[in-house]
């Protein structure tokens, strides 16, 4: 399951660029990040926008788990694979803190 992708380079007004992300969700769920700091802009599907939301919580990783999914009616492995793959890829683009 894809669940976010670079859509195109955000536009900097003036030339600058602040160097914090933007995390805006949708009423249908869907999402996307802006990356200030690396000019990206990264939409996000309904899933990842849910697993996004939940690690800017408080929340242990198992936590997340168990709500993901209850609510995606998925298996243990897929759920755990889905969210580590997402979260290492968030990292590896410094868009969440290791």
């Amino acid at each position: 399951m894809k669940l976010f992708s670079l859509k195109r380079k955000p536009t900097a007004q003036n030339g600058k660029v602040t160097p914090n992300d933007s995390f805006t969700a949708f009423d249908h769920g869907e999402a996307v990040i802006l990356d200030l700091k690396g000019n990206r802009f990264y939409g996000l599907n309904e899933t990842a926008t849910f697993i996004l939301r939940e690690m800017r919580t408080d929340k242990a990783l198992s936590a997340i788990e168990q709500e993901y999914r209850e609510r995606y009616d998925l298996d243990e492995a897929i759920a755990r694979r889905d969210i580590v793959t997402f979260r290492e890829a968030l990292i590896a683009r410094h868009l969440l803190p290791s």
